[in-house]
């Protein structure tokens, strides 16, 4: 195997002149592994500034603003405190710690580094009321999925507009729309698709939130690397930034377990014209969930902790914010 630094694409995304001079001309090695190219984590580490700790197979990397959590041979992680399936396992080979280089470039940096994402206004924002019509999607004991969905996307609605966003439902009635349709209704800036969640196993409840596949990456719960680029991998970084805001400020503000920021190809996502997430917002299927699921109050709160990430996600790549580091 041969080592390599990394290539000038990715130094590029990491060397800029409003860096710190502290990590202005650090490099971060790289070296090909079973055909993937891996980073080194102790090079990551330097460059973000943070410590460490190994317990086991797990190791911790942190710093007052950031952590990352790993386990050698798992696409488990967590990335400041948020669960987040990796596209490839961290790697220990010769005492060397190793991450994919895809995943340090489009699961992690971007949710470090605000002046590393691409700036774009937030204007108008399109919501998915997932299902409808002739496809109810899952149900509980007492509502099916798609009246749900809808429910909770007329309350986001509301509460975006009054944030001052302009907001488009892709449906406001029990109709049936083609999933290839829904992205491309409407030219915006954003959009999510809101869903609620069924399993055979009633006892499994909590939120995950999905983001598109980028090319040469593996969806969760997947073995197949996928390297077709669909329209919505225009924005692979942009699109892992929203999916973390808005699933770190569902976990922070709601009882809710936390499923994890997951990556597929749902077909809404795959054809988005913009940065797009789809929300898995609890489980119908568990009693419990599904009777806080009908509370008006709850819904509120999902809906409330919904667009403060979206805000947030907005200041993050808000044009100004780019000035105010040059």
């Amino acid at each position: 195997m041969h080592f390599y630094k990394l290539p000038v694409a990715l130094l590029c995304l990491f060397i800029s002149t409003s860096c710190s001079s502290l990590f202005a001309n650090y490099e971060i090695r790289s070296k090909v592994i079973s055909g993937v190219r891996y980073v080194y984590l102790i090079d990551v580490k330097e460059y973000y500034g943070m410590k460490s700790k190994v317990n086991g197979k797990v190791v911790s990397l942190y710093s007052a603003d950031h952590s990352l959590t790993l386990t050698k041979d798992s696409r488990y992680a967590k990335v400041d405190g948020k669960v987040l399936d990796l596209g490839y396992v961290m790697l220990l080979r010769n005492n060397d710690y190793f991450i994919a280089e895809k995943d340090l470039r489009l699961s992690i940096d971007p949710v470090y580094r605000d002046w590393g994402l691409a700036r774009r206004a937030v204007n108008t924002i399109v919501i998915d009321p997932g299902h409808g019509g002739k496809d109810p999607g899952s149900h509980g004991l007492k509502v099916y999925e798609k009246d749900m969905n809808l429910e909770i996307a007329l309350q986001l609605k509301e509460l975006l507009v009054k944030v001052g966003y302009s907001v488009a439902l892709t449906r406001n009635n029990d109709k049936f729309i083609k999933l290839a349709n829904r992205p491309t209704m409407y030219n915006a800036d954003l959009f999510i698709s809101v869903h609620t969640n069924a399993s055979t196993a009633k006892s499994v409840n909590g939120i995950e939130t999905y983001f598109l596949t980028p090319p040469g990456m593996k969806s969760t719960g997947h073995k197949r690397t996928y390297y077709t680029r669909q329209s919505g991998n225009k924005f692979d970084g942009l699109n892992t930034r929203l999916a973390h805001s808005i699933h770190s400020e569902l976990i922070d503000n709601m009882s809710a377990r936390d499923r994890g920021i997951k990556r597929a190809r749902f077909q809404v996502l795959r054809e988005a014209k913009c940065p797009a997430v789809l929300l898995e917002l609890g489980y119908l299927s568990n009693p419990s969930e599904e009777k806080r699921l009908l509370g008006v109050r709850y819904r509120e709160e999902l809906v409330i902790s919904i667009v403060r990430g979206i805000v947030a996600f907005e200041k993050a790549v808000a044009a100004d914010e780019l000035l105010a580091t040059e």
